[in-house]
């Protein structure tokens, strides 16, 4: 798994296959990228909120 941040935060393959689909198509609803990455519409919400979390204490390193 990927390293996210220096806190130890790893990228698991449903984290990663969340980044590629929403690379593919940014617009994507939550219920259809829960549905691709085989989640539920809640829990494909919260993954989506930790990785933006993630990602903007990146920012500040």
């Amino acid at each position: 798994m990927k390293k996210l941040t220096k806190s130890g935060h790893k990228l698991d393959p449903i984290d990663s296959a969340l980044i590629i689909a929403l690379h593919q198509n940014a617009r994507m609803s939550i219920r259809a990228l829960a549905r691709q990455v085989g989640l539920s519409a809640p829990g494909c919400s919260e993954r989506l909120k930790r990785l933006e979390m993630a990602g903007s204490s990146l920012g500040s390193v």
